[in-house]
């Protein structure tokens, strides 16, 4: 009788032994989890945090950088409208004064406009020799059908045949002196037309080019928005996972 309860109350501690060494390792495992937990919830605060301030920073500073090239980009296109502007009512002035001058619509059957361009409104021997052209064949060789009111408006100036050689001055020279004050005339007129054209036009692509650039730069802030609210909600169930555990 005392032999069994002698290995009765063994068989006891051996059980109580066991109980507090399973409660131990359950404590331990419960206070891993926490400390887990604990870490990650401030860790991934940490991680929001970082994406929200470094992430900010850089958009801000390639929007910066975008918003300038914007600028740039819209003071370039801008000269070059204005310059073509310029050009364009260049060429229209310097055909007025042709056809006011000289009278005449076209030369050897082509428009003014055709031949006179923005490309070609400055060059004084091109526009001097079309301009002669059509004298000789109409006031010289005296093409049947044409319209003779170059040969008037030539001889009015002092600028037909005879009375050229008369002082020394050949009709094609004459021409060409009158050519060059209308060159000059139209490209005042264009650095005018350049000048305003260029001032709208940039005022028109300025905010049309930053427009671009904010809507593009304001998905971006969007999904920085997005992800910082993602890893905070990771960051509070973590937490309550923790509290959990610990309470």
């Amino acid at each position: 009788m005392i032999k069994n309860r002698k290995k009765c109350k063994e068989q006891c501690d051996k059980d109580i032994q066991q109980i507090i060494l399973k409660d131990k390792m359950q404590k331990s495992l419960a206070e891993k989890v926490e400390k887990g937990c604990l870490k990650c919830g401030c860790g991934l605060g940490g991680v929001a945090t970082s994406v929200g301030v470094l992430g900010t920073a850089v958009v801000y500073a390639l929007k910066t950088a975008a918003l300038d090239a914007a600028i740039d980009a819209a003071i370039a296109g801008g000269e070059a409208e204005g310059v073509a502007a310029g050009h364009a009512a260049g060429a229209t002035k310097l055909i007025k004064l042709i056809e006011s001058t000289f009278k005449i619509q076209n030369i050897a059957g082509k428009s003014l406009e055709s031949i006179f361009t923005a490309q070609t409104y400055t060059d004084v021997s091109l526009i001097t020799g079309s301009v002669n052209t059509q004298y000789t064949m109409v006031c010289v060789q005296k093409v049947g059908g044409a319209d003779m009111s170059i040969c008037n408006a030539l001889g009015v100036a002092g600028l037909g045949e005879e009375q050229a050689l008369g002082v020394n001055l050949t009709t094609l020279e004459g021409i060409r002196t009158s050519v060059e004050v209308m060159v000059s005339d139209a490209e005042g007129v264009a650095k005018v037309f350049t000048n305003s054209a260029t001032e709208k036009a940039i005022a028109t692509l300025i905010p049309k080019n930053m427009g671009a650039v904010n809507t593009t730069y304001a998905s971006c802030q969007i999904a920085i928005i997005a992800s910082i609210v993602a890893i905070v909600v990771i960051a509070l169930i973590m937490l309550i996972i923790y509290l959990i555990l610990r309470y």
